[in-house]
C-alpha cells in the first residue's frame, strides 16, 4: 500500500508540473480578444476562403453569359473524298434527248477553308440571363455575409466556453495557493502537536482533489482550444490564450442595449428573398423562350476541287463570301416551356413557406435570447453579492480558525463555498455574453464583432 501511494503522489507531482509549465507557456504567449479572433478567423477559415472563391466563381459567370452578346468568330475546314460521285437527273433536252439522263458532278476531292462570324442582334432570354446572373452575384454576396455570420458565432461561442473553462482554473490555482499556504502552516503546528495528522491529510486530500480538477480543466480547455483554432484556420502546434477582459470589464448598460430586436436585418431572410428573385427571373427567361431570336452572321472562305489529291495544294482556290440575318420563331416545343413556368412558380411558393417559417424561427429565437438575457442577468446580481458574502464568510472563518475557534470543517466548508459562488458567477456572466451573442445573431449584427 505505501508503494502505490507513493508511486501515485509521484504522478500527481509530475501531471502538476507539466500543467504548470504548460500554464507559463501559454501565458508568455500574446492573449487574444474576441474581435482578434474573429477576424483572423473570416481571414483564414477554410469556409471563408470557399465563400470567396464561389463569390468568384459568380463573377466570371456575369462575365461568360455576358460574352455569348459578344460577336462569336470561329475558324473552319473540311476536306471530302467523294469516294463515289452523287448522281442528279438532268432533262434531256440539254443533250439533245428525250426523257431525264443521269449525271454524275463534281470533282474526286473538295476542300474548304475559312472563318465564320455570328452576332446576337436580340434575344430576350439574353437580357433576363443578365439580370438573373447580377442576381445570383448578389446571391453568393450574401451567402458570403452569411458564412461569415456563422465563422463569428461558432468563434464566439467558443471563445466563451473556453474563457469559462480558463477563468476556472483561476479560480481553482487560487484556491490551490489557499490550500498549499494552509498546509505549510498545518505541517509546523502538526509538528508541535498542535494540529492533528487527521486534519492535516483531510486538507492534503482537498488540495489533490482540485488539482484533479484542474488536470482535468487543462484537458477540457485544451480540446476547446484546438477547436477554436480549427474553426480560426489557425495551426494546432500554435500556442494561445485568451484575454478575460470579456469577463472582468462587464457592462450590464452595454448587454442591454442589444435588446432592440430587429428581423429584416437577418442575413437568412435577405438570401430567401434573392431566392425567391432568381426563381422569379427563371419564370421570366423560360417564358423569354416564346419570343423570336435574331442572328447576324457572315462567312469568308475558299474552295477547292480537284480530281487528283496532288492538285489539292497547288491550283488554285476560289473564294467566296456571305453575309445573312437568321430570325428563329419558336411554334411549338411539346409544352415544355409551360411546365417549366409551373415548376418555376412551384420553387416560388416553397420558398415563401421558407421565409415565414425562418420568420418564426427568428421569432422564437429572439424570444428564447431575450429571456435568457434577463434572467442572467438578474442571476448574475445575486451572485455577485453570493460571491462577496462567501469572501466575508472565509475570511471570517480563516481566522477564526487560525484562533482555534472553528474548526477545520469549517475552513474547508467556506473554501469550498467560495469556489462555487465564484464559479457561478463566472458561469452566469458566460451566460449572459452567450445571450447577448443570440441577440446580435438574432438582429443581424454579427459583424459588429469583428468590427
Amino acid at each position: 500500500m505505501q508503494r502505490i501511494s507513493i508511486r501515485f503522489f509521484l504522478r500527481m507531482i509530475l501531471v502538476s508540473m507539466v500543467s504548470s509549465t504548460s500554464l507559463f507557456a501559454q501565458d508568455s504567449t500574446e492573449k487574444l480578444t474576441l474581435e482578434q479572433c474573429v477576424q483572423f478567423a473570416i481571414d483564414n477559415s477554410h469556409d471563408a476562403k470557399i465563400a470567396d472563391l464561389e463569390l468568384e466563381g459568380a463573377e466570371n459567370q456575369i462575365k461568360e453569359i455576358r460574352g455569348t452578346g459578344l460577336p462569336q468568330v470561329n475558324g473552319f475546314a473540311t476536306f471530302d473524298d467523294n469516294i463515289k460521285l452523287p448522281t442528279q437527273m438532268l432533262p434531256g433536252e440539254f443533250f439533245g434527248e428525250e426523257g431525264t439522263i443521269p449525271v454524275q458532278f463534281g470533282t474526286n476531292y473538295a476542300a474548304t477553308a475559312g472563318v465564320e462570324a455570328n452576332q446576337l442582334i436580340f434575344s430576350q432570354s439574353y437580357f433576363v440571363g443578365l439580370q438573373a446572373s447580377r442576381a445570383s452575384k448578389e446571391y453568393y454576396k450574401l451567402s458570403q455575409l452569411k458564412t461569415d455570420e456563422d465563422i463569428i458565432y461558432q468563434v464566439a461561442s467558443n471563445y466563451y466556453n473556453a474563457l469559462n473553462i480558463q477563468e476556472q482554473l483561476t479560480i481553482l490555482d487560487d484556491n490551490l495557493e489557499r490550500l498549499t499556504q494552509l498546509l505549510k502552516i498545518m505541517q509546523v503546528r502538526m509538528e508541535n502537536d498542535l494540529v492533528r495528522e487527521v486534519d492535516y491529510n483531510r486538507v492534503k486530500v482537498n488540495k489533490t482533489n482540485l488539482e484533479t480538477q484542474k488536470n482535468s480543466l487543462l484537458t477540457g480547455l485544451q480540446s476547446q482550444l484546438n477547436m477554436l483554432k480549427y474553426l480560426m484556420g489557425k495551426p494546432m502546434d500554435e500556442s494561445m490564450t485568451l484575454d478575460n477582459t470579456a469577463i472582468t470589464s462587464f457592462n450590464q448598460d452595454e448587454v442591454l442595449l442589444n435588446n432592440n430586436l430587429e428581423m429584416e436585418q437577418r442575413t437568412e431572410i435577405k438570401i430567401l428573398n434573392k431566392q425567391m428573385e432568381l426563381y422569379q427571373l427563371d419564370q421570366k427567361n423560360v417564358q423569354s423562350g416564346y419570343y423570336p431570336s435574331l442572328n447576324a452572321y457572315g462567312r469568308y472562305y475558299f474552295q477547292g476541287q480537284q480530281n487528283s489529291f496532288g492538285d489539292m495544294f497547288s491550283e488554285k482556290w476560289f473564294s467566296a463570301a456571305v453575309i445573312g440575318l437568321q430570325l428563329n420563331i419558336p411554334i411549338f416545343d411539346g409544352l415544355q416551356k409551360k411546365y417549366k413556368v409551373a415548376q418555376s412558380k412551384i420553387n416560388q411558393s416553397i420558398v415563401a413557406e421558407n421565409i415565414s417559417k425562418t420568420e418564426s424561427y427568428i421569432s422564437l429565437e429572439q424570444e428564447t435570447a431575450s429571456s435568457q438575457l434577463i434572467n442572467s442577468l438578474e442571476s448574475l446580481e445575486a451572485q455577485e453579492e453570493n460571491v462577496t458574502l462567501a469572501e466575508k464568510v472565509y475570511n471570517q472563518t480563516n481566522s477564526l480558525y487560525k484562533e482555534g475557534v472553528s474548526p477545520l470543517t469549517d475552513l474547508l466548508d467556506a473554501e469550498t463555498s467560495l469556489r462555487e459562488a465564484k464559479t457561478g458567477y463566472n458561469t452566469e456572466v458566460i451566460k449572459i455574453k452567450m445571450a447577448e451573442l443570440d441577440l446580435i445573431k438574432a438582429k443581424g449584427q454579427l459583424k459588429l464583432i469583428s468590427e
